[in-house]
This record gives C-alpha cells, structure tokens and sequence, in this order.
C-alpha cells in the first residue's frame, strides 16, 4: 500500500485541514540529514528492527522547514549496551535508566557511532538523553525487557551453516569441470602432448589441453577417460528449501515471500500463507503506531503551536494537548 497515514481529529474541521496540510509538507523534509521523507525513515526504522533488533528515533529541534521541528534516526549501537548500574531512584540496563516504577527516563547514547572511531574526536564520549526526546522502536518479548533483539538470531547459526554448504557445494562443481579428462596408461613415463616450454610441467609429466575440434593421438596401451559433470544428488534441492522455510519462519514471513519460488504454490496456499503474514504484519504496523508515529504526531502538533505554524488558543492547548493530539 501506500504506507501509514495520520488524519487529524479534531472537532474543528478548518483546523484538521490546516494539520493536514502542514503534515504533508513537513514529512518531506522531516530528516534531518535531509536524505529521507517521513515515509522512508518508517522505513529504515522497521529494517533496523529486523536486522539489530531496535533502533531509536531522536527528535531535534530545528529552524528550517515549515514547523521547527527534525528527526535522526540512531542505531543500536549507539545506545551504550554495558551501561548498567544501580542509580539513587532506580537503575540503568543497557543504558537505559529507569525510575523506581519502571518508567524510561533517559538514554544513554554515544556522541557519535562507536563504529567510527577513525572520523571523529569524540570517540567513545558519551551523553544522556532525556527519554522525552527519543522514540524507542523494539519488540518487547517478556515483561521488564527495555532493549531489543534481533528477529532472526535464531537462525543465525543455521543461515551460516548453509551458506557455508552452499558454497561448498558450489566449489566442488568447480573443481569438478576443471578436471575434463584422465589420461590412462601403461608407461609412467608417459609424454602424451608434452610440452618442452611449460614452466610448470614437472620432468616426465603429461600435459594435454582439449580446446574446440582437438584431435589427439594416443600412443598404444593408453586410454583417455572423461570426468562426468557433478550432479549436486536429489537431496540438495529439499535440503535448501527446509532451511530457507525455518529462516523465513524466523522472520514472520511465508517460504514463497522469502525465497521468492513460487514453483511449488497455488492461489488457495499462497492465500492462506499470506493471510497469516498480513496478521503479523498488522501487529508490527501497530507496534510501529504507538512507538513511534503516535510520538512523532504529537511532537509535531507541539513545534507547530509554539512556533506559531498553528494559529490556536495556546492556553486551550496547554490545559488539554490531547484533544489537539487526536488522530
């Protein structure tokens, strides 16, 4: 489809029209490297999930565009992981600190990537973040959990492994066609096509090269003997495609959208495997909602009452911002 869209609902119709408006044209220019449209960072967003397991959404207040208000998107990494401690009204896991209640109330977050020690001076510095600046989008899987885990790390070790058979495969097919045929004979001296100029023919060793129409003489008693091509054997196709349906499995996702076969499928099983995956796939849009577009909507309506994009009753907004934030 076309992606999530926000529709403002508020009682006054002028002003649902006006958000509408100022949303449009604020969401193609919310990056602030300038690189994405709001559509593409949700986008991003969710691929950092899948593949780090979490990725956190950073609000920055800025002057440029129609409401004064960015978004940078901030890996994994970047939220320091071995930052754990006791604090005086809580504690901080995995550089999230939270309150005797168990609420987030702040980050703690590498100045820059800790990947990029060779561009930066601030290498390994750290800041702390209040937590109403950033947008924390993961799976949770038990209660208590406050960072993410990667959707596939249990198949991990199983797309290693059959890559690793794969190539395997694939290498003695290739050692296998490079051996074209075996000279037979009865003399170990034997000098079939020898070549007094090759540098690398050993004393006494045939050396034979079939190009296109070669006719060769053999000497009596000598038999020439073709290799036959390497078949990979019935057990490789089904053995490939068990492994590929327990990664796809991992992933949420039906073998024929993984692996992209369709060769196996009809309409009645392709529909049933796709009514399941949109199930899942409506959860994580919710989940995507509440974590991050729910925020990011109402931190715009905000930055465009203060900055006075919106023209409304600032007094009405502060006693009750949620009627504003209706969507």
């Amino acid at each position: 489809g076309s992606g999530i869209n926000v529709l403002p609902r508020h009682d006054d119709c002028g002003l649902c029209a006006k958000l509408q408006e100022l949303w449009n044209e604020w969401q193609s220019d919310c990056d602030i490297s300038g690189t994405n449209n709001l559509s593409s960072l949700l986008s991003l967003a969710v691929r950092e999930r899948w593949e780090a397991g979490e990725v956190f959404l950073r609000f920055i207040p800025d002057d440029r565009g129609v409401v004064p208000l960015k978004l940078m998107l901030l890996e994994a990494e970047q939220c320091k992981l071995n930052e754990n401690h006791a604090n005086e009204n809580g504690k901080t896991v995995g550089g999230v600190t939270l309150d005797a209640k168990g609420r987030v109330v702040s980050y703690t977050f590498y100045k820059e990537h800790p990947g990029e020690r060779l561009v930066t001076k601030d290498f390994m510095q750290t800041v702390e973040i209040p937590a109403e600046e950033i947008c924390h989008y993961f799976k949770q899987i038990w209660a208590g959990q406050v960072r993410g885990i990667p959707e596939a790390f249990a198949t991990l070790l199983k797309s290693r492994e059959m890559l690793e058979y794969d190539e395997a495969e694939l290498n003695r097919k290739k050692l296998a066609a490079m051996m074209a045929a075996f000279v037979t004979t009865p003399n170990p001296e034997g000098v079939l096509n020898s070549d007094d100029d090759d540098v690398d023919a050993g004393p006494g060793e045939a050396v034979a090269e079939i190009t296109s129409g070669t006719i060769t003489t053999l000497a009596p008693g000598e038999d020439i003997k073709f290799n036959p091509p390497a078949e990979s054997g019935s057990s490789y196709e089904p053995f490939i495609q068990q492994n590929l349906r327990a990664i796809a499995n991992s992933v949420q996702l039906t073998y024929e959208e993984f692996s992209n076969d369709m060769s196996k499928a009809n309409f009645s099983s392709i529909r049933a495997g796709l009514n399941i995956t949109q199930r899942k796939h409506r959860q994580e849009q919710n989940r995507l909602i509440h974590q991050i577009l729910r925020r990011v909507w109402q931190e715009f309506v905000k930055y465009a009452v203060i900055s006075g994009a919106i023209e409304v009753d600032l007094r009405e907004y502060n006693e009750n911002p949620e009627h504003f934030h209706r969507a």
